[in-house]
C-alpha cells in the first residue's frame, strides 16, 4: 500500500489542499495514532501505563471539543442560505402567471426551496407566455438577465429587458422583475 499511495503522490505533484488527497484522511490519522501508541508503549508513568494515560487524554479532548461546540449548533442549523432567503423573498408576491429563472447551478437549491414553500411547480418552468418574470443572475457566475433567460432556451425578443427592474440582491443572487416585451 505504502508504495501504491508513494506512486500516486509522485505522479499527482501534491496540492495539500486539493480534495483529491481527502481519501488518505483517515489512514494517516491511524497511522499518526498507532505512532503515539508505540512511543508511549516503552513509557511508564508510576502504576499508569503511557497508552491508556494517552487514550484517556485524547477521549477526553474529543469530549472537551465536543462540549465547546454544542452551544453553537442551532445558530448554524438557523443560518439561511442565499437561496433559501430568495425563495422567502419571492414567494409572497408570486402571482398566477408569474415565471421565476435563474442559471445553472443556482437553479435545481431555488426549486428546492420554492417547492418546500409550496410553490407551484409551474413557476420555474421556462415558457413563452407569462405575465412577469423574476430573473435571478448570480454576480458570482458573471450573470445577466438576458443570459439567464437565453440559458433558459427562451428567444430575450419575448422580454422588455430595457424596462428590467432591479429588485434587490442577496448575497450573490441579484433579483430583476421583468415584463413581456410590448406587441408591436
Amino acid at each position: 500500500m505504502l508504495l501504491w499511495i508513494t506512486l500516486t503522490i509522485f505522479l499527482r505533484r501534491p496540492n495539500a489542499f486539493d480534495r483529491f488527497w481527502a481519501f488518505l484522511l483517515a489512514p494517516a490519522m491511524l497511522w499518526a495514532a498507532a505512532g503515539w501508541l508505540s512511543a508511549a508503549s516503552h513509557l511508564r508513568l508510576g502504576r499508569f501505563r503511557a497508552p491508556n494515560l494517552l487514550s484517556a487524554a485524547s477521549v477526553l479532548a474529543l469530549l472537551v471539543v465536543t462540549a465547546a461546540s454544542l452551544p453553537s449548533i442551532p445558530e448554524k442549523w438557523s443560518k439561511m442560505s442565499n437561496f433559501e432567503a430568495m425563495a422567502i423573498e419571492l414567494q409572497p408576491g408570486l402571482q398566477d402567471g408569474d415565471m421565476v429563472l435563474t442559471g445553472y447551478p443556482n437553479d435545481t437549491p431555488l426549486w428546492y426551496y420554492l417547492s418546500r414553500l409550496g410553490v407551484d411547480d409551474t413557476v420555474w418552468q421556462a415558457r413563452p407566455d407569462f405575465e412577469r418574470v423574476f430573473v435571478l443572475a448570480s454576480t458570482y457566475y458573471e450573470q445577466t438577465p438576458e443570459r439567464v433567460i437565453r440559458d433558459s432556451k427562451l428567444d430575450p425578443a419575448l422580454f422588455d429587458l430595457t424596462g428590467a427592474t432591479r429588485l434587490g440582491k442577496i448575497g450573490f443572487i441579484e433579483a430583476y422583475l421583468i415584463y413581456p416585451a410590448p406587441s408591436k
